[in-house]
């Protein structure tokens, strides 16, 4: 079974110069909402300055190491519980969780067959770029967390939605997203205005922990400095729990990070912040793991035999090697070429 494939996409020069196609074929965005509903992640993505111009991208369809877990059950053969084993590594979208026991009586019907739910943790990550000239950055993972359902009993703050951005606000202005009562760890972030005071965005650097209702979006002006019309701005919530880490720098340069909380409940992978106002440039890439799996549907009549199976995304779409490489061409060469400003040719894939 392959693990990943290499796309590579060959532009043809005719009528512009090499340095001309380099650009416009290494600029053609990756179709991101396709690779997440395929369970696909990039490994590697370079443009090398030679003729003919070949982009190659390299695409992990299976993690790099597949996760377990252990079902608990009851006297009446219902699963309980899941207790999750080795967390795997590398997923770009949870796995998908079936259970098989051979010494299930056959009385049993299909309708009382168990469901499980997997969900992702931080378990592991890579640094890109240490970046420069930092001197006590702090990281917060953002995104990657699901919407919060009415009664989701653990929330973060996913986005602010601005309704109004008001008029006349200071640059001083910050943001509160702080709820003293029904909060773990509040929210941070800042606010975006244009020349005119309007509010335009406001940017979250931290998730925060453990909200139970949304907080109040609550702008705070200089002492004396009042705006001419109060924005109106409403916190959007995700279910689940940001990882948390503290970063390590050697020399100015990020060279890690301390993982001391996964997270939970994550279906991609989070954007991993450095904050520093001393430094910049530091690129850290957030490696996946299973982290709880849910219990939808007990089933019942399962036996000690009853054994789980962890099935990545892409692998239960297309279950053989051989039928991998053709179906990943298709998608992605279409994708990108729907993308691209010039003609591409794409061979198949190399799969490996």
């Amino acid at each position: 079974m392959g693990t990943q494939g290499t796309l590579a996409t060959t532009v043809p020069i005719v009528g512009a110069t090499q340095t001309k196609l380099i650009g416009l074929v290494s600029a053609v965005p990756l179709p991101t909402a396709l690779m997440e509903l395929l369970g696909l992640r990039t490994i590697s993505d370079s443009t090398p300055v030679a003729s003919p111009i070949v982009r190659s991208t390299v695409f992990g369809f299976n993690p790099t190491a597949n996760g377990d877990g252990m079902l608990v059950l009851n006297s009446a053969g219902e699963i309980v519980r899941v207790t999750p084993g080795v967390p795997g590594k590398d997923y770009a979208v949870p796995p998908l969780l079936s259970v098989t026991d051979t010494a299930r009586p056959a009385s049993v019907s299909s309708y009382q067959d168990a469901a499980l739910r997997a969900w992702l943790g931080v378990t592991d990550f890579t640094v890109v770029g240490g970046g420069a000239g930092y001197v006590a950055p702090t990281c917060a993972f953002l995104g990657g967390l699901p919407p919060a359902a009415y009664d989701s009993p653990a929330q973060c703050v996913r986005y602010i939605n601005v309704i109004d951005g008001g008029l006349g606000y200071d640059p001083g202005t910050t943001v509160s997203l702080a709820d003293e009562k029904y909060v773990t760890i509040n929210a941070t972030g800042v606010p975006i205005f244009d020349a005119y005071g309007r509010l335009l965005a406001v940017q979250v650097t931290d998730m925060g922990e453990g909200y139970k209702r949304a907080p109040q979006v609550r702008l705070i002006s200089t002492p004396g400095m009042k705006p001419k019309r109060p924005a109106k701005a409403v916190a959007v919530m995700a279910a689940g729990r940001p990882a948390r880490a503290t970063v390590n720098i050697a020399l100015g340069a990020v060279t890690g990070l301390t993982i001391t909380d996964g997270g939970d409940r994550y279906v991609t992978p989070p954007t991993v912040g450095i904050y520093d106002g001393a430094g910049s440039g530091a690129v850290v890439l957030a490696r996946m793991g299973l982290s709880t799996i849910d219990v939808i549907r007990p089933g019942k009549g399962y036996t000690t035999s009853a054994a789980l199976h962890v099935t990545p995304l892409y692998q239960a779409y297309f279950s053989t090697a051989a039928d991998q490489a053709g179906p990943l061409s298709r998608l992605l060469d279409r994708a990108v070429a729907f993308a691209a400003v010039t003609p591409v040719l794409s061979a198949a894939p190399v799969i490996a």
